[in-house]
């Protein structure tokens, strides 16, 4: 009884002691960031001071709420002004630009975005050697993610060496990097469903609020006048609000996640709505090819075959007539029709230029692709202009161009393009397998909705900048990480053997 009175006593030491160092690498860090308040005048600092000892103090007691964090602020803040008409006040964060201007520490080559997940990191690691929290939890993504990781230094060191510009790259390589970071570190921390429905909430709701934010910039800002402006939200959130779409179609036909369903349900008409008047031609093709995911998943299950015939067939037919409905209409029935028919026949000269661009700069790549077909140009050097470009307002418009599909496979050749490729088809072959092979429904449409969001990812990028852009690349990292646990949440210890049947 005494040896079992000492061994509590002892345990309980030695947890107060844990606690204690945690609460002196609290307060390092809020004494750093004091210093960041004290070294300038008072204002948005204090608030900044405020919100970094938050957001520490969330991400020691639970690192997930942490990703969740920077998952949410990502998807609510726009990396660039979409439009000349108007700013939104969510474009005022400078989460993604150099903070080398705000800190006393001369130049800074990082931004608030970098520094939250440096943070997250650093908490997760000093929670394993204070807790001792060791437990090594399997991710069957994993060596894919490493692999690709690997080919990105690798190009990387071998731009360096051939006279590239180490600025460059650091832009070209940071969402990247930020994707790669998140798919290994995401399965370490995500303990149980809770986790999980923390993870998707934040996804759902800030996805939803940028679909409401849309809607209010035409009503409100713009008096539902839409001549002449490009956008009513970000480029790539019609992307995500496709993903929504995909993800309440699942939900829809499981019955999963009542909470989810009855949310995304109500909000339809606005997320439709800013969908379409959002009108990115890339994001049209890559929702459909999303739901083309999701129904192929949904054959698997011998029960849902019925359901998609019976959805799919009117859903088709009703697509079919709203587009030709549409085909010659000025209105905005015929919005997406346009759309779909700029792709290879513009009407608009907006259009036609963009055509162009976008055809000069394939053929530039194509060429620097033939250049070196095998292992590329390396990152931090410029394409081959071997056909002139119009003049842009964008700054690495010589190194970073539309299609990052063919970007990648010119910076990293032959080799590293199929390293990237081999990486994409894995996560989504397993994404089937994980659908298959779940009990429970609501993880079955998270597998899917991961799986769509992979090939609709993949989609956009052949037409746009979305794999250099942060807000993509935080949700794909932190989608694919949620799906490398889902196996072994459904049935621990077993998991992920199931998952490979």
């Amino acid at each position: 009884m005494n040896q079992l009175s000492t061994s509590v006593e002892i345990y309980r030491l030695k947890a107060h002691s844990r606690q204690i160092a945690g609460a002196l690498v609290l307060a390092a860090i809020s004494m750093v960031a004091a210093y960041l308040v004290f070294a300038y005048p008072p204002g948005v600092f204090a608030f900044l001071y405020c919100a970094v000892l938050a957001f520490v103090i969330v991400t020691w007691y639970r690192p997930i709420a942490g990703v969740a964090m920077v998952l949410g602020l990502t998807l609510v803040i726009e990396q660039v002004n979409f439009t000349p008409e108007f700013v939104p006040f969510t474009r005022g964060l400078p989460l993604y630009d150099n903070l080398s201007n705000i800190t006393p520490f001369g130049p800074l080559v990082a931004s608030a975005l970098e520094l939250m997940l440096v943070t997250v990191v650093a908490t997760v690691l000093v929670r394993i050697v204070i807790r001792r929290e060791r437990t090594w939890r399997p991710n069957p993504l994993m060596w894919p993610i490493i692999a690709f990781s690997a080919a990105l230094v690798m190009w990387l060191a071998l731009g360096m060496l051939r006279g590239g510009s180490a600025t460059v790259a650091l832009w070209e390589l940071r969402a990247l990097a930020y994707f790669c970071l998140l798919a290994i570190l995401v399965p370490q921390i995500l303990q149980n469903r809770s986790d999980v429905q923390l993870v998707m909430w934040t996804a759902v709701l800030a996805i939803t609020f940028k679909a409401f934010q849309g809607f209010y910039n035409y009503a409100v800002i713009l008096k539902g006048d839409l001549s002449g402006v490009q956008a009513i939200t970000g480029h790539e959130d019609a992307l995500f609000f496709g993903v929504l779409i995909v993800m309440l179609l699942g939900l829809a036909a499981y019955r999963a996640s009542k909470g989810k369903l009855a949310l995304l349900l109500l909000s339809a008409p606005i997320i439709g709505f800013t969908f379409v008047a959002t009108d990115r031609r890339a994001a049209y093709v890559a929702l459909a090819l999303g739901i083309v995911v999701l129904a192929v998943m949904l054959l698997t299950d011998k029960s849902k075959r019925s359901l998609v015939a019976a959805v799919g067939i009117p859903l088709l037919i009703t697509t079919v007539l709203v587009l030709g409905a549409g085909w010659n209409s000025e209105g905005a029935i015929g919005k997406p029709a346009r759309a779909i028919k700029s792709i290879t026949n513009p009407a608009s000269t907006e259009d036609k230029q963009s055509n162009q661009y976008r055809k000069v700069e394939e053929f530039n790549l194509i060429m620097t692709i033939k250049q070196s077909p095998l292992v590329g140009i390396g990152f931090g050097r410029p394409y081959q202009m071997a056909g002139k470009l119009d003049k842009i307002d964008f700054s690495l418009a010589a190194y970073i161009p539309h299609n990052e599909i063919f970007w990648l496979w010119a910076k990293m050749g032959t080799i590293g393009f199929a390293v990237f490729w081999a990486m994409g088809g894995f996560i989504l072959a397993y994404a089937v397998s994980v659908f298959r092979t779940m009990r429970d429904p609501y993880y079955k449409i998270i597998a899917a909705t991961v799986g769509a969001l992979v090939v609709m990812q993949m989609t956009v990028s052949y037409a746009d900048l979305q794999l250099t852009f942060p807000r993509n690349m935080v949700l794909l990292g932190v989608m694919v990480g949620v799906l490398a646990r889902l196996a072994q949440l459904d049935d621990p210890g077993q998991g992920v053997r199931r998952a490979y049947r």
